[in-house]
Order: C-alpha cells, then sequence, then structure tokens
C-alpha cells in the first residue's frame, strides 16, 4: 500500500488544513499492486509505454482489454493521490527512485512517497490539478494527436526497402543482392520499389520514418535529398531488421520524434542470390530467411506494439486505420529453378501476413501482401535488358509486359487508404498474369 506524505513529512492521516483536506490514499486490489508494479517497470524502460500483454500476465487476466480497463483503475486512483497543490517529491516504486518534480509557482519542500511513482501536478485548461507520473528515465513521447480529434495526416514507417523481383533472370545470371534500402538510401538511380513507394506516400501527405541498413548511412543524406521541399517530413533511422535490438531501437527512436499517428508500414527490404538447391548453403538459406522473412516479422511486431500503445493512449476516436504492406513475390505461387531459398522465404512472408491479419485485425490493423514479377527499376533492367532474354519471359506473360516501380507504390498507397479498411489477409500478384499459367 501506498501512504501519501504531506508537504510537512507527516503522515498524510495526521495532516490537518482548513483550506484543503488531502485525498485519502487509494486502495488497491491484490491484482491491482502486482499490475501496477509491472506498469510501473514499464514506464521507467521507456516508450512507448506500458505493455498491456505483461499486465496481464501480471494480473492473471484472461484478455489485454481486462488488463488496460484495470490500469485505467488505478492511475485514476493515482491522479487522486495529488495533493491540491503539488511541490517537490521524491518518491521510490517497484524498481527505482523518481526524478525530482517542480511547481515553479512554490517553494519546493521534500517528503516521501512508497510503492508509487511520484506525480507531478500540472494545470489543465478548467485550472484544475491533474497528476502526471515522472521517472528517472527519459518519459515516452505521446503522440501530438490530441484525445477525441480525428488524425486526418498519418506518417508512414517505411522499413528497409527494396526488394528487387527478377534482379537475377532465369538464365543463370547469377549474383548476390544484399539488403537495398531503398526507402532511405534510394539504391541505384533512386527507383526501386522502395524509394519510389516511400515518394508516392509522401505525395499523398505521409510523414516518413526511412529505415536504413548500416552499409547505406553514407548514402542516406543524398537520398533524402531527392525529396526536395517535402524532405522537411522524412526522417532516416539506421536499422538491421535482423536484429530485434536493432529495430527496437529504431521503433523507439521514431515513437519519441513522432509528430503525427503511426500508422503505416511498408515492408519492402529484399535479399535473393540464385542457386541449385543442392548447393545452396546452410548459411544463403537462412540469409533469405532472416532478411525476407524474419526481418519483417520484426518491424511489424514492432509497428503493431506502437499502433496498439498510441491508440490506447491518445484514445483517439475513431483512430487512424492501421496498415502493413508487404512486398512478397511471385515466387511465393510458383516453383522458380535456382530460386529454392527466396521461394520459401517469401511464401513463409505470405503465411506470416495471413496471421498478422488474424491476430491485428481486432486491433485495427490490416495486413495484406503484393506478389509481383520482375519489376522494371534500375536493377531490374542490369537483369532483364537484354532483349532477347526480356522477350523469353515476356512470352510467358498474359499481358507481355514487366511491372513498374510505379505499379507497385500505386498498389501499396491503394491499401493504406481509409478505403481499404476491409482488405486483410490478400495477396496481390502484380505480375501480368504470369502465375495463372
Amino acid at each position: 500500500m501506498a501512504a501519501v506524505p504531506s508537504r510537512d513529512g507527516s503522515p498524510a492521516s495526521e495532516v490537518k488544513s482548513s483550506a484543503a483536506k488531502s485525498p485519502e490514499k487509494p486502495v488497491f486490489t491484490e491484482k491491482e499492486e502486482r499490475v501496477l508494479k509491472v506498469a510501473w517497470t514499464c514506464l521507467k524502460s521507456g516508450p512507448p509505454d506500458v505493455d498491456v500483454e505483461k499486465l496481464a500476465k501480471a494480473g492473471g487476466f484472461n484478455t489485454t482489454k481486462t488488463a488496460s480497463n484495470t490500469w485505467g483503475t488505478i492511475k485514476k486512483k493515482l491522479l487522486a493521490m495529488a495533493p491540491p497543490e503539488a511541490d517537490e517529491g521524491e518518491g521510490d516504486g517497484a524498481g527505482g527512485t523518481g526524478d525530482t518534480a517542480k511547481t515553479p509557482t512554490k517553494t519546493p519542500t521534500k517528503a516521501k512517497a512508497k510503492a508509487t511513482p511520484k506525480k507531478r501536478a500540472k494545470k489543465t485548461d478548467d485550472g484544475d490539478e491533474e497528476g502526471e507520473e515522472a521517472s528517472s528515465e527519459k518519459k515516452p513521447r505521446k503522440s501530438p494527436v490530441k484525445k477525441g480529434k480525428k488524425a486526418t495526416t498519418t506518417p508512414s514507417v517505411i522499413a528497409a526497402a527494396d526488394d528487387e523481383e527478377g534482379a537475377e533472370n532465369e538464365e543463370g545470371e547469377e549474383g548476390e543482392q544484399d539488403v537495398k534500402t531503398e526507402g532511405a538510401g534510394g539504391g541505384e538511380g533512386g527507383g526501386g520499389i522502395g524509394s519510389v513507394t516511400a515518394k508516392t506516400l509522401r505525395a499523398n501527405g505521409a510523414k516518413l520514418a526511412l529505415l536504413y541498413a548500416p552499409f547505406e548511412a553514407s548514402i542516406v543524406e543524398a537520398a533524402l535529398e531527392t525529396y526536395g521541399q517535402a524532405a522537411d517530413d522524412v526522417k532516416s533511422y539506421e536499422c538491421d531488421i535482423t536484429s530485434p535490438e536493432s529495430v527496437n531501437r529504431a521503433f523507439a527512436a521514431i515513437g519519441n520524434d513522432a509528430v503525427a499517428f503511426p500508422s503505416i508500414l511498408v515492408n519492402a527490404a529484399g535479399y535473393i542470390n540464385l542457386s541449385a538447391l543442392e548447393d545452396t548453403t546452410p548459411e544463403d538459406m537462412l540469409k533469405h530467411y532472416m532478411i525476407n522473412l524474419h526481418g519483417p516479422a520484426l518491424t511489424s511486431q514492432a509497428f503493431a506494439r506502437m499502433y496498439i500503445a498510441a491508440k490506447e493512449r491518445n484514445g483517439i476516436s475513431p483512430a487512424p486505420g492501421g496498415r502493413i504492406v508487404h512486398i512478397a513475390s511471385q515466387a511465393a505461387h510458383v516453383a522458380l529453378h535456382h530460386h529454392g531459398a527466396y521461394c520459401a522465404s517469401k511464401a513463409g512472408l505470405i503465411g506470416l501476413s495471413k496471421c498478422q491479419a488474424s491476430e491485428w485485425g481486432p486491433h485495427g490493423i490490416t495486413t495484406n501482401t503484393i506478389s509481383p514479377g520482375p519489376v522494371w527499376t534500375e536493377l531490374g533492367k542490369k537483369a532483364w535488358g537484354d532483349a532477347e532474354v526480356k522477350a523469353k519471359y515476356l512470352a510467358s506473360v498474359p499481358t507481355g509486359k514487366l511491372a513498374e516501380p510505379e505499379e507497385v507504390a500505386a498498389l501499396v498507397e491503394f491499401l493504406v487508404r481509409d478505403g481499404a479498411l476491409n482488405i486483410n489477409g490478400a495477396d496481390y500478384r502484380l505480375d501480368g498474369g504470369f502465375t495463372v499459367r
């Protein structure tokens, strides 16, 4: 239980004042005490906010909604503990000691509090005061979108950006294509799927957070200049999408810098290296899985946590719909010689997307995939630029053409619109009909 100190340090039960009576200390249930301890630990660890799944586990609740409601009740009790006018106080909670809070109009005095985070009083618009928790760690930054206000412009988180589908052709022209973070770096000529998609979304009002691989750091600044005046709402973050620690750091930074509601994630990173199945090394097989499947899984998880926390924290009604779009491949649907590792990783991505659509749909997040065939990007032109090779492939494509990166970007832009709210768990084949034959 928490005892609330008076200004002179005497117990709350002994405080007497003709002007105002100190609020009675709250009474927490056993479950609430367990939830409070976990919540305080979460708040000390930084953004995005308390982990409702941890709260549910700590309190023994069957659903995260019940845990969230209990946390709301606890916060109300904590707010009730704030004295009418708060000076400076020190407190230690279940995990550490809070910072010193100051109210400019009062002379600071010290007092002790147990088991609860320290409060900072702040004036509300109607002149009342409400408590605000503070900790020794940097507080997670809240989205600037105010409660009850509908967000009309949403940011887009573009994760490690380019999957150059078809960058190697089936004539055996093999070569390693590592992760291309087109969203930030722009790749060769800046015309990859990721960069074109990012610029399309920016042109439609989205604010961008672009993830780039460590090896692209030297070209990020130049790539951002290609946005021109629109670059003011484009931020970039170094991120190795195969590393949980790197992904968490990047998304924590995005959460702190957010200037609008985080609602869109586009995963367009990709790796492909052709080899016969019997010659594919375990290391190369794993690299395909890590970049094409594990990476999107990590960024999606971080995004979903950020979106759900922001939605609960801000109480926006209605909240902008969450959107995840993965760039998969036609290789997920057909057997392509020397593409074994690539086919498997992209098929896995579609399977993951369906599970995300099912589990996160109730939270307002839709998840879909786009499966393009060879795309006429800078790298695509190198692989399919030979007229004879290109003609041989196009003979098997009903439309007789390769996709343009702008076509992929247009489909992404459609899927993140409000009008696509009920499209969830779908896969769009942008391959000219190659996979239907």
